[in-house]
């Protein structure tokens, strides 16, 4: 984290951290050197501590040579900045610019920015390669010290210039091999630099095998690598090792934490926590690796807002241990405040969610301006479904792709595409160019949408080398089907160059929601037998559910291995056979389900009910529903759905006065039940209608123009159907009133009074269409020769211009 400050010239970061650390003055010299270097400068003379001097080394004709910065000790110094001087100015015909930020002592009156960066010690050592004769092709130079981003720039135009290839970390680890005086500082230096370079198996590997000494040093770069390393084997040695160390060592703060960072990522959360109560002066370090894990520099997609990597309490699940103990500190600091936050956003309880915005709301003012901090605050607030909070930080803090993806991503979940949308405009009015996380949830939301329009123009903005990405395919296979073009889903599948088992699930799902159960069985039989798993059983089992096809799922559901008969599974053949009323098949899978044993699932007993409703079985409604009370009577929520649909069959039975007593019972458990609504997007505008609605501003147009369809329903041969009347209804009201205020028939009225009349009407509703909705729409496509695409909740309907749906009146 300090080096981070460093490098990002954060001042206070760097002061922050230098108190725990000695070897940080020099870092807080070169922060300073941005406002008061000299008095940081002269702090660290004053000081007893010694600064590493940094140096770079190089291989020439098999000797090693060493360099320091402005060095002229060198037999050919002479060659060497004579080539240097030249090189410089070479470089600076290309567009090279000293910075000068990175310069971290006062200047003398003899020196330039440009003289003092080129003379470190890595770019004598790349120039004493240059003078060889022949020039090589392949410099190799390793340096003790991180190279300053200067030197970075430099070096990067050197190879262009001379059209070099430079090596990086495997430069050191070849000059250590082949040298004869291996000292444990290059040794350090030679892990240090594997551990930066992610190459901790390498690490953990090298340590085993050195016969040199070492130091306090060597262990925290040995435990750093096997923290980071996914060999199991190579956590073993180092738990040897750290059980061997002299106790001396285990004194060492640096040595300790990083011991105890390993112990807790390897799951050893015991030892871990003894690691922790042994040390005597805990400071903010060791309270942050033992709350959470170490600090990474970079933040990338799907990491977590702050960049921290779980490796403490809250890696291994046990938040509520973080929290605790983030109550123990005093003064905690920002990256302690970070870790508690994040640990509130893992828990997702609404006592986690609590004590966070207690803390937040009594946060040092200073605090609420880092955005870093406010990120965590942010994550907390998403993971926690907050959304009003959520909302109102989003707004306030400096807002990144990062950002924006948390804030999507809780619109998705939460069911609300329509504000994911508008994010997604607003972040490219920001000047953010999505990358292929915002982009994924933008289909997402798109798909959830469900219109032709609008998915084409998300498409047409994604580049073309992300529409080659893998995950990006499926979502667009996926976001083609919802939106009901399925042969545009399988361009896109065709594409995919390795399909895995989400590709193939996807794919069957798509053709089963548009009633295409045929292609969805054959693409299931193609699908690789090793990527078959629980979801891909599901979907094509669903496909077979919008068909029809009982004896294609019954042979399906046969060939499914027993282990992998999940619940979900026998919900999905159970929804088979209850769709063509086979009753007594599903009762007999739902009680196979029961007596293996499994506990009772409600989802089962969902669809058979929802089923028996359709088939006008009362009886079987009343007994499925007393069995589900009976399972599931201690959870009120999971009962609402259930007391819904039995309100509406003996409504439809004609029994209002048992329907009006469960409703009233529904409204007295203050519980929500699921109001229906339709959607419909026209001039790329989302329109909402629920049943009845009169709040539109055209809603004078969209009845007169209703009322005109329902007559001309009627004189083709339109019959009211007072089944689906599921209310009682008022003395103005007529079952033709009722049911022609549907809010799918709403959204279809909308798009026919628009000008041109649409040849293509597209609708999404919330829940299930209803049987009269179904006929009536069906009669209306044929009128008026349109294509209407109704989604539902459970599949999607083509209504043709003949007349007829893709679901063949099976749903």
């Amino acid at each position: 984290m300090l080096t981070f400050a460093r490098h990002t010239k954060n001042l206070f970061l760097t002061e922050k951290f230098v108190q725990f650390i000695k070897p940080a003055q020099a870092f807080l010299s070169h922060a300073q050197k941005f406002s008061v270097s000299s008095s940081a400068q002269m702090g660290f003379k004053s000081s007893s501590t010694k600064k590493f001097v940094a140096c770079a080394w190089t291989g020439v004709n098999n000797e090693i040579h060493t360099f320091r910065a402005h060095d002229r000790s060198h037999p050919d110094s002479f060659k060497i900045y004579q080539e240097l001087n030249r090189l410089t100015n070479e470089l600076i015909q290309h567009g090279y610019k000293p910075d000068g930020s990175w310069i971290v002592r006062d200047i003398g009156e003899n020196d330039t920015v440009q003289s003092i960066l080129s003379e470190h010690c890595e770019r004598l050592a790349i120039v004493y390669n240059l003078i060889q004769n022949p020039t090589p092709t392949k410099i190799q130079v390793a340096t003790n010290l991180r190279m300053c981003i200067d030197c970075h720039t430099a070096t990067k135009l050197i190879a262009k210039v001379r059209k070099l290839k430079c090596g990086e970390y495997e430069t050191s680890l070849d000059i250590f091999k082949n040298s004869r005086n291996r000292t444990t500082q290059m040794f350090n230096y030679i892990l240090d630099g594997l551990v930066n370079n992610h190459r901790y198996d390498i690490a953990s590997k090298l340590f085993q095998a050195q016969n040199t000494m070492v130091n306090e040093y060597t262990f925290s770069m040995l435990f750093k690598a096997c923290t980071n390393s996914c060999d199991q084997q190579s956590l073993n040695f180092s738990k040897m090792i750290f059980n061997q160390m002299p106790k001396k060592f285990s004194k060492n703060e640096v040595v300790t934490t990083c011991a105890l960072e390993m112990f807790a990522k390897s799951g050893d959360i015991y030892k871990a926590e003894e690691i922790f109560h042994q040390v005597s002066k805990k400071n903010p370090i060791v309270f942050s690796a033992m709350m959470n894990g170490k600090q990474i520099d970079t933040i990338s997609v799907g990491q977590s807002l702050t960049g921290v990597d779980f490796a403490g309490f809250v890696s291994n699940k046990l938040e509520q241990k973080a929290i605790d103990l983030f109550f123990q500190i005093d003064q905690p600091d920002e990256i302690i405040l970070t870790i508690f936050f994040n640990a509130c956003a893992q828990s997702k309880t609404d006592h986690a969610l609590s004590l966070g915005k207690k803390v937040f709301r009594q946060l040092d003012p200073k605090l609420k301006q880092s955005n870093s901090l406010l990120y965590s605050v942010l994550n907390m607030f998403v993971k926690c479904n907050d959304i009003s909070n959520a909302e109102s930080l989003f707004n306030r803090i400096k807002r990144d792709v990062i950002s924006y993806g948390s804030m999507m991503k809780l619109y998705n979940v939460q069911k609300q595409p329509e504000k994911t949308c508008a994010l997604y405009h607003r972040m490219k009015i920001d000047g953010l160019r999505p990358n292929e996380f915002i982009f994924t949830l933008a289909i997402d939301a798109f798909s959830r949408i469900g219109d032709i329009t609008l998915a084409e123009s998300l498409i047409d903005e994604i580049p073309k080398d992300l529409q080659l990405n893998p995950w990006i395919q499926i979502g667009l296979v996926d976001l083609w089907g919802k939106i009901g073009c399925p042969d545009k889903s399988k361009e896109i599948f065709d594409l995919i160059e390795h399909p895995n088992n989400v590709a193939y699930a996807t794919m069957i799902n798509s053709f089963g929601l548009n009633g295409m159960g045929l292609e969805a069985i054959e693409l299931f039989k193609k699908t690789p037998v090793n990527l078959l798993d629980n979801v891909t059983y599901i979907c094509v089992l669903n496909a077979c559910s919008h068909s029809g096809f009982v004896k294609q799922a019954e042979k399906i559901f046969e060939e499914i291995p027993m282990n992998q008969r999940t619940e979900h599974v026998y919900t999905a053949m159970i929804d088979v056979v209850s769709r063509v009323f086979l009753f007594d098949r599903a009762q007999m899978l739902l009680n196979e389900y029961e007596n293996k044993p499994n506990s009772p699932s409600l989802p089962m007993y969902m669809s058979l009910l929802s089923s028996a409703r359709n088939a006008k079985n009362l009886s079987l409604v009343d007994e499925i529903y007393r069995r589900m009370k009976f399972n599931f009577g201690h959870d009120d929520n999971s009962l609402i759905s259930a007391k819904v649909l039995l309100a509406n069959a003996h409504a439809s039975a004609g029994d209002l006065s048992t329907s009006s007593d469960i409703r009233t019972e529904i409204n007295l458990s203050e519980k929500k039940k699921v109001i229906g609504c339709s959607w419909t997007v026209v001039d790329k505008k989302i329109h909402v209608f629920h049943a009845h609605d009169k709040s539109h501003p055209d809603s004078s147009r969209i009845y007169e123009e209703l009322n005109r369809l329902t007559n001309e329903l009627i004189r083709h041969g339109y019959k009211p159907d007072g089944y689906w009347v599921t209310r009682e209804m008022d003395e103005n009201e007529t079952v033709q009133s009722v049911l022609s205020g549907h809010s799918e028939r709403l959204a279809i009225v909308y798009n026919l009074i628009q000008r041109p009349t649409p040849t293509r009407i597209q609708i999404v509703k919330n829940l299930r269409i209803c049987g009269d909705c179904h006929n009536a729409t069906k009669l209306i496509a044929k009128i008026h020769q349109c294509t209407i695409i109704v989604r539902d909740v459970n599949r999607i309907h083509h209504f043709f211009p003949n007349g007829k749906c893709s679901c063949k009146d099976n749903f």
